[in-house]
């Protein structure tokens, strides 16, 4: 075969992954989040973070993890927003969880060069015995009524979606739970970049697949740039517990959706 054919062809092969990859995204995505994965695309070797470096959250760092999602997480996380838990008052139950997953060593910090905490990635391992629990027993380990909302749709979203491990062909998988980012880096991609850390890690420890939940169009947008694809979705305004659609009246948000990537050696390219 000539150069010429072999360009040819190659040209062609492009164009079609390009037209394929196209129409995946806009049967999944709305515009204005579609332009948003695009930009990040562009956005990803721009250089527009300060230098960082990346450290594992030891137990002894809890109070500096809290205190940054305290900071940037969940006053801004629709579901806690919602409920009134984000009101500047402790949420004794989600420190708990908080700190019981950072015992697991999978957490992530990110740090300038002079030391000041600029990001936090909550990672823990996600085992598929727990995914076929009862919403019930989701929530009884919860002392407050409004975090035991939050454990019961994703208890819902985790029945649904417990299909993943056998997909994936594991009984473990990595768990990304939740990411704060200091204001001044916001829409710099400091939150696609801890997150891209985060698979890095996953792959290092041998783990075959990561799972991921998004509550907000933003946090989505993110999944959706790394790569991550949507497994299932448990829309906000049809959501019942205990019979009430305790959701009902959040806006600009569609509802919690589970994310998962199976992890390959070559998508190491994609990520650093």
């Amino acid at each position: 075969m000539s150069k010429r054919s072999i360009l040819k062809n190659l040209s062609r092969s492009i164009s079609s992954g390009l037209e394929y990859q196209k129409h995946d995204l806009h049967s999944t995505l709305s515009f204005s989040t579609r332009a948003a994965v695009v930009q990040a695309r562009l956005d990803k070797n721009r250089n527009l973070l300060p230098p960082l470096r990346y450290e594992i959250v030891t137990p002894d760092k809890f109070e500096q993890a809290t205190e940054l999602l305290y900071a940037t997480y969940h006053p801004f996380e629709p579901l806690t927003k919602h409920l009134g838990l984000s009101n500047g008052t402790p949420i004794p139950d989600l420190d708990k969880l908080v700190e019981s997953t950072i015992k697991e060593n999978l957490s992530l910090f990110a740090r300038d060069l002079q030391g000041n905490l600029m990001g936090v990635c909550i990672n823990g391992v996600s085992r598929k015995d727990d995914w076929t629990h009862s919403i019930q027993e989701a929530t009884s380990g919860f002392q407050d009524s409004r975090v035991r909302i939050l454990a019961a749709i994703r208890q819902e979203v985790h029945n649904k979606g417990a299909k993943i491990f056998d997909e994936v062909g594991t009984d473990v998988m990595f768990g990304i739970k939740m990411v704060g980012i200091h204001p001044s880096l916001r829409g710099k991609g400091m939150s696609t970049d801890i997150i891209r850390r985060s698979i890095l890690l996953a792959g290092c420890l041998g783990f075959e697949g990561l799972k991921a939940e998004a509550t907000a169009n933003y946090a989505a947008q993110a999944f959706y740039t790394i790569g991550f694809s949507p497994v299932v979705e448990i829309s906000y305004k049809d959501f019942e517990y205990e019979g009430e659609k305790v959701f009902e009246g959040i806006e600009e948000e569609q509802g919690l959706i589970l994310f998962q990537k199976k992890f390959f050696q070559s998508c190491l390219k994609h990520i650093v």
